[in-house]
C-alpha cells in the first residue's frame, strides 16, 4: 500500500484522461475548500474500466487527503505538455469541490460529456410511457362512494374526484343496516325497492364500464369497507354526496373517523336538490318552517346548470381490486317468496303502466317520454286558449279524451328514479327549459282568462306547461332541506347559523 502522503500515478492518469470533462464541469459559483482523496480517485477510475482500486482499502480522513494531495503536487516536476497541464488544472478544479458531492458530479459529468453508458444504480431508467403513476405532483388515487346518486350525469362528486386525483375507483356498498326488519317489524327496505336498487347498481356498472371504468360492489358497512379499499389502492380521499337524514349523517361521521385514522379525507358535495344549498338566501337555523314562505324566499334564486356527463372516465388505480358481484334479493335477506314476487310479471307495480326498472338509462328514457307528453299538453293548452280568445264556451273546450290525456301529464312518474338519484332534478329542469316548458309565451299569457291570471298572479310563471313540475321539485327541496336542518340539530346540536352546505361539510 502506498504512503498516504504520496500521489497516486493511476489516479493522476485517470484524472488527466478525463480532464476535458472536469474542466467543463462548472457546477458551482461558490468556492468551497476541499481536496480529492484516494477514495474519490477510485470512483473516477471506475468510469473507465477495471483498475487496481482494490489496493485502496484504508479510508482516509479529509485532513490526510489534503496533505497527501499537497505533497504530491509539490513533488511533481513541472511539465508543459498539454496532458500534464490539463491534469494539473483538473486537480486544482477538483480541490474546490466538496467530497460529498464529488462522486455524483464525476459520474454525471462523465456520462453526459464523454458519452459513456448509463451506470447501474446511479442513473435511473426513464419511466415507462404506458404506465400510470401514483404521483402526479403529490396527488393520489381517489374513491367515489355512490349512494343515492346512482348516475353519471350531473354528478359533481365524480367530477371533483376526477379533477383532484390521478385515478378514480367507484364504489357502492350494500349496508346491511338498511335491510332486514325494523323494531316495529316492518321491512327497512321492501323487496320492490330492493329490486329497483339492484337494477340501478347494475345499470351504473354498465355505464361505468362503457366509459373505461368499473364499479366495485361490496356488502358491508361503509365505515369498514371504504377504509380497507383506501389502504388497498393508496387513496387519499373518498368523494361523495352529502345526505340529509339522521342515520345517513351518522354513517358519514363514522366513515370520516375511520378514514382519518388511515390518513385519508372524506370530501362531500351537495346534490340531489333543484337549488344548491350554498345559493339559499337564509341560514339553516332560520329556514322557513312552511313551504309557502320557503317558496317566496327562493323566488329569485337561479338553478345552477347541471354537470355534464363525462364521455370518458379517469382510469382505475394501479392496484388490482376485485370488482365483486352484485348480490341477489336472497343475499340481502329476503325470503324466496318475496324475491320471486318482486321479480314476477304479476307484481302489482306493473299495473301502474310504467316500466319500473331502476337505472340511469331507464330514467333518461322516461324523462324523454315525459317531455314529449308535456309538449303535447302544451299544444292542447294553446288550442284551448285560442278557443277562449274566440269566445268559445267552456262546455266545448275539449273532449273527454283530451281532458284525460291532459290529466295524465300531471303525474311525471319519475319519482322512483329521483329518489335513488338515477335522475337529477337539475337535469329535469334543464330538459324542460330546453323544450320551452318552463315559461309561458307572452301571447298565451295575454289570452288567459281572468280566473287563470288571478290564480297565477303571485306564482310567476305558473301558467307555463311545466311550471307545476317545477313547484313539485321545490316541494321536494323543501322537505330535504328541512330534514337536513333537524338531522343536523340532532347529530351536532343546534347550529350557530351555518348554511346547509357548511353544516354538511362539518
Amino acid at each position: 500500500m502506498q504512503d498516504s502522503g504520496t500521489s497516486n500515478p493511476g489516479c493522476d492518469a485517470e484524472l488527466a484522461k478525463n480532464s476535458t470533462a472536469f474542466a467543463a464541469m462548472n457546477l458551482y459559483t461558490k468556492v468551497v475548500p476541499g481536496r480529492i482523496s484516494r477514495a474519490d480517485c477510485k470512483v473516477a477510475q471506475g468510469l473507465n474500466g477495471p483498475t487496481r482500486a482494490s489496493k485502496y482499502v484504508r479510508p482516509r480522513s479529509r485532513t490526510d487527503a489534503q496533505a497527501g494531495a499537497q505533497t504530491a503536487l509539490a513533488k511533481q516536476t513541472p511539465d508543459r505538455t498539454p496532458a500534464t497541464r490539463n491534469g494539473q488544472f483538473a486537480r486544482s478544479l477538483l480541490s474546490l469541490i466538496p467530497r460529498s458531492l464529488l462522486k455524483r458530479s464525476i459520474a454525471v459529468g462523465a456520462v453526459a460529456l464523454l458519452g459513456l453508458r448509463a451506470i447501474p444504480r446511479m442513473m435511473p431508467a426513464p419511466p415507462s410511457r404506458g404506465r400510470r403513476s401514483n404521483g402526479g405532483g403529490g396527488r393520489k388515487p381517489a374513491i367515489v362512494w355512490f349512494r343515492n346518486d346512482l348516475r353519471l350525469h350531473d354528478n359533481e362528486a365524480l367530477a371533483v374526484a376526477a379533477a383532484q386525483s390521478t385515478s378514480v375507483l367507484p364504489v357502492y356498498c350494500f349496508d346491511p343496516r338498511e335491510y332486514g326488519k325494523s323494531p316495529s317489524g316492518f321491512d327497512k327496505t321492501g323487496p320492490n325497492r330492493a329490486r329497483f336498487i339492484l337494477d340501478s347498481v347494475h345499470d351504473l356498472r354498465e355505464q361505468l364500464r362503457s366509459r373505461g371504468s368499473d364499479l366495485v360492489v361490496r356488502v358491508g358497512r361503509p365505515e369498514e369497507v371504504l377504509p380497507a379499499l383506501v389502504a388497498e389502492v393508496g387513496a387519499g380521499a373518498v368523494h361523495m354526496h352529502w345526505e340529509v337524514t339522521y342515520e345517513d349523517m351518522a354513517v358519514e361521521s363514522k366513515v370520516r373517523e375511520a378514514l382519518e385514522a388511515r390518513g385519508a379525507q372524506l370530501k362531500g358535495v351537495w346534490g340531489g336538490t333543484l337549488y344548491h344549498s350554498d345559493d339559499l338566501p337564509f341560514k339553516t337555523d332560520s329556514m322557513p318552517a312552511c313551504y309557502a314562505d320557503f317558496r317566496v324566499s327562493i323566488k329569485s334564486v337561479a338553478v345552477r346548470p347541471s354537470v355534464e356527463t363525462p364521455e370518458q372516465l379517469k382510469g382505475l388505480p394501479l392496484a388490482s381490486v376485485e370488482p365483486g358481484s352484485i348480490p341477489t334479493l336472497q343475499q340481502l335477506g329476503f325470503d324466496s317468496r318475496a324475491a320471486a314476487q318482486a321479480t314476477s310479471q304479476t307484481n302489482p307495480v306493473h299495473r301502474l303502466g310504467v316500466d319500473l326498472r331502476g337505472g340511469e338509462s331507464q330514467a333518461l328514457q322516461h324523462l324523454s317520454a315525459f317531455i314529449r307528453d308535456l309538449q303535447q299538453t302544451a299544444a292542447m293548452q294553446r288550442q284551448q286558449l285560442q278557443r277562449h280568445a274566440q269566445h268559445v264556451t267552456s262546455s266545448s273546450s275539449g273532449s273527454g279524451a283530451h281532458r284525460a290525456q291532459q290529466a295524465s301529464s300531471f303525474t311525471c312518474k319519475i319519482s322512483p328514479w329521483l329518489a335513488m338519484g338515477c335522475l337529477s332534478p337539475r337535469r329535469v329542469f334543464q330538459e324542460m327549459k330546453a323544450a320551452g316548458l318552463t315559461q309561458m309565451p307572452a301571447a298565451q299569457a295575454a289570452a288567459a282568462s281572468p280566473q287563470q291570471q288571478l290564480q297565477g298572479k303571485d306564482r310567476g310563471e305558473v301558467q307555463a306547461p311545466g311550471a307545476w313540475l317545477q313547484f313539485e321539485l321545490m316541494w321536494r327541496d323543501f322537505f330535504r332541506f328541512i330534514t337536513h336542518r333537524y338531522s343536523t340539530m340532532g347529530l351536532h346540536g343546534a347550529g350557530a347559523g351555518a348554511t346547509a352546505g357548511t353544516l354538511a361539510a362539518a
